[in-house]
């Protein structure tokens, strides 16, 4: 009888995972332990339970891991469709401080970049060569001056349509050598430094 209780109690402990009554254990002739019938079916509990186990190949350390889990099934459900490492994963994504990218990086049309907005990165769309302004201060009103060139000298720009020039009633203030204007006279002036000349008599 003896043997019998410590095999018992052998199975329990491999069955951590699982609730089964105790077996009641009593001096001989007492009465207050548990009979041969009721042993025998909290044993047979246990072996149903082993079965079950052997039957799904989980082994002794597996079934210690996964008593020690905090993992609830909605969270293991989670790794429903997982193909490779998580971990590996996750090492190959992009690091939000400081990300280095390669090959061919394709941004949404709404993308901005500090202060320049998507609007402003869209104007670039379509550009070939480069953008040498050496001094660019345009206004956001039409306001201002913008200064091309490509180097330590001035070089020529080439223009393929046409420049509309707004007529006005007369020169504009603080004129430098060089400047060109249309007068609502219908003429062209040209600063020549000293006074404006017209350019179409």
């Amino acid at each position: 009888m003896k043997k019998l209780i410590v095999f018992i109690l052998m199975l329990l402990s491999l069955s951590a995972t699982a609730q089964y009554d105790s077996i009641k254990i009593s001096t001989p002739n007492s009465g207050l332990g548990d009979s041969p019938r009721t042993t025998g079916k909290k044993m047979n509990a246990v072996i149903t339970h082993l079965n079950t186990i052997q039957i799904y190949n989980i082994s002794q350390p597996e079934m210690a891991i996964l008593n020690g889990a905090l993992a609830s099934t909605a969270e293991i459900n989670h790794l429903v469709g997982v193909s490779s490492a998580i971990q590996t994963q996750l090492n190959a994504r992009a690091p939000l401080a400081s990300p280095t990218f390669t090959g061919t990086v394709v941004l949404p049309a709404t993308t901005s970049i500090g202060t320049v907005s998507n609007t402003e990165i869209l104007a670039l769309d379509g550009v070939t060569g480069n953008l040498n302004y050496s001094t660019e201060n345009y206004g956001a009103t039409g306001t201002g001056d913008i200064v091309l060139s490509t180097g330590a000298t001035l070089t020529t720009v080439n223009i393929t349509d046409v420049i509309k020039l707004t007529p006005t009633a007369s020169p504009p203030a603080g004129a430098t050598e060089g400047m060109i204007y249309a007068d609502t006279d219908h003429h062209l002036y040209y600063y020549n430094g000293t006074s404006w000349i017209s350019m179409t008599d």
